[in-house]
This record gives C-alpha cells, structure tokens and sequence, in this order.
C-alpha cells in the first residue's frame, strides 16, 4: 500500500503532527504502527523516538492548512433546481402541559445562483400532517394566505444570506387576489381572522423583513461564505440573526452564531450553535409580565436557542440534509420547541418531485383544554 511519509522535524511531537494533519494522535499512530518497520513503531506517549525519521500516512493525506486552503474554494449551497423536502414540528406548552401539536411537511424547488447572488423558491407543494384542533381554522387560514409568496425570488448577499425580495410586486398582487376571492367572507365573519388579516397585509406590504425575519428562510439562507473545515472549537459567525418570536411576534430574537464543522468520506458536517445576548430580554420581560405573570404565577426565565446539523456534499457544495432545533422560553412554564427537517430530494431523469412526495392523512388532535388568548403565530 502506498504511503504519505511525512519527515519528522526538529521539536515534532505526535500531538503537533496530528495537530498539523487535523486527526487525532490514536488514528495517527494506529495507521503509522499497521505499516511501518518494528523499530519505527511509534509509543504510547507525545515523545516521538529520537531515531525516526518518517511518519506514515494514507498516501493523499492533507495538511490542516491544506485542508483550509482547499474548504475556502467550496461553495456551500443549496443548488441549482434542486427539490427539498421540508418537515416542520412545532410545540406549545403553558403550565407544563402541551397546549398544541402541529407537524407541517412542504416541498420546495429552490435554484440558488451564487455568482449572480440571487435564489428562487417555488413552493410545490404544502400538507398539515398533524394540528391541534382549536387551532385547524388558524392553519388552515394561514395557509391561504402564504400562497401568496409561493413564488419567491430573492438577492443574496455575500455570505449567502438573504438580501432583498425581487418580485415584490407579483406577491403583493397575489395577496390581494387571495385576500378578496378566498377571504372576504372570514374577514367579515370572525373578529380574529380580520385582525390577522390585516397584520398580514401590513407584513406585504414590507415583504422583504417579513421574509427575512422568519425563521425558515434564515434557517435555509444560514452564512456560508465563511464556512470553513474542518473548524474543531466553535467560531463565532461574525453575523447578527434576527428572527420574529414565535411567542410575541412583532418583537425580534438577536442570534450570534458558531459553528464547528468536520470532514466526512462524502459530506462535510456544519454545527451551528447560538446564544442571544440578554441585553435584548427586557422587552420581553414587558410583555411577558403583562400578559401572563398573573395567570401562571412563574418569574420570567427567558431561554433562546438555535442548534442546527448540516450536510454538504463534499464535491458540489450542495446541500444534502439538515436537522435545526429551536426553542423560545418565558418561563418555566411558558415555552416553544421547533425541529425542521431538511432533505434535498433526488430525483431520476424523467421523475418529477412529486413522485418522492407521497400524500399522508391529515391527524387532527381533539382537545378538550381551551387555549388561552395568545398573540403567537405558526412558523409553515
């Protein structure tokens, strides 16, 4: 079997070789003790033995540098005309108790064009798997209303993540066609559905940070443009990540990322981890004191966090699968979890994407907890 010989050099010991090659001291001496001479054989201690001269290593091995070198020349993204699945499962609980259960599964085309800095979505395809029953009449009217940016293009920037909406104009169109034709009569039916209405028409109205505050959109349009690898002490994203609180929606929950990230036989893996800085929780604090202190009695304990797996392909930089969780908490008793599954479909010369799609019953959970007036709306 051919070898790497890398020459050992003055001050070398096997963690600064290891080090160097971006694997640990076992795998290194493992693989150098399976094929080298008795006398070579490396210890089990840091101190290399004074007469080495060579160190084996799979023939092709990179140095930590190289590697580096070799990752900033990958661009990480999610493609051209490639096909998502996209699983969503959303979770309220107050008083200790899960309030409602909602499951989403969606199918995304999304063609992303990183010279020209701009990506399309065409939403395919959307299916309420499992909801809540007080809450069906909500879903499905907000799943009416989303139709109307079904179609979406958007300008990038640098790092990959969104700039502005470019077709603004045939959104704020088809919202006023749906809003017309298919909502009329639950506006002037129901008290609710008028006022969230109404927040929706202002949230078209300024369709570019109502896009770019969700959290679907940043999830999938995360920074990538600094990503490197493999990164083993997490990084700090030198990028703020506002999304809208899924609990109080009109006020925002700053992120800094990090990440991590490690080759793969044919993936790299990005680990993304965040924190909030507390110096934004005090108008949380207002609302949460105002709204539901005297109802569950529970100091205000905010927790934010946001941790996400993501798989590239290792020769196109694609996107291959992504797992992020999120949680939003007032309060020992008051909080919200959320788990996006993302996987790129692949499909077969002459299949369409519908054909990895397969339609699945809808579950409606009948409760007989009423839930209390909430202003919280659902992440699709």
């Amino acid at each position: 079997m051919s070898n790497y010989k890398y020459k050992v050099q003055k001050g070398d010991t096997l963690h600064k070789v290891a080090l160097k090659f971006g694997i640990s001291c076992d795998e290194l001496r493992q693989y150098h003790n399976q094929y080298c001479p008795l006398e070579d054989l490396l210890p089990g201690t840091d101190k290399l033995p004074r007469h080495l001269k060579e160190i084996l290593l799979p023939e092709g091995q990179l140095t930590y540098q190289e590697k580096l070198e070799k990752s900033l020349n990958t661009n990480f993204s999610l493609g051209k005309n490639n096909s998502y699945k996209i699983e969503i499962e959303n979770s309220f609980f107050l008083k200790n108790e899960l309030m409602s259960e909602n499951q989403t599964m969606n199918l995304w085309k999304i063609s992303e064009d990183l010279h020209a800095q701009r990506a399309e979505i065409l939403v395919q395809e959307v299916q309420v798997i499992k909801c809540s029953s007080p809450l069906k009449a909500l879903i499905d009217l907000v799943q009416q209303i989303n139709k109307s940016s079904d179609h979406l293009m958007v300008s990038l920037l640098t790092d990959g993540t969104l700039g502005e909406v470019l077709n603004k104009k045939e959104i704020f169109e088809k919202w006023e066609a749906i809003k017309f034709e298919e909502l009329k009569s639950a506006e002037l039916q129901d008290d609710f559905a008028k006022v969230l209405i109404e927040e929706y028409n202002q949230a078209f109205e300024r369709i570019t940070p109502y896009i770019k505050q969700n959290m679907l959109y940043q999830v999938l349009f995360c920074p990538k443009k600094p990503l490197v690898f493999p990164v083993n002490s997490p990084r700090v994203i030198n990028k703020e990540f506002l999304v809208n609180s899924l609990i109080f929606p009109e006020l925002l929950i700053p992120y800094t990322l990090s990440y991590t990230s490690k080759e793969q036989a044919e993936e790299i893996e990005i680990l993304l981890t965040s924190k909030s800085p507390s110096s934004h929780w005090e108008l949380f604090k207002e609302r949460y004191e105002k709204a539901y202190s005297l109802m569950l009695e529970d100091p205000f304990l905010p927790h934010f966090s946001l941790e996400g797996k993501y798989f590239y392909n290792k020769d196109s930089g694609t996107l291959n699968r992504a797992v992020v969780y999120a949680k939003e908490q007032m309060s020992k008793q008051l909080f919200y979890t959320l788990q996006y599954k993302i996987n790129r479909i692949d499909q077969e010369e002459g299949e369409t994407p519908n054909d990895a799609f397969e339609p699945q019953e809808e579950i409606v959970l009948h409760e007989k907890k009423k839930l209390p007036p909430s202003p919280f709306l659902f992440d699709e």
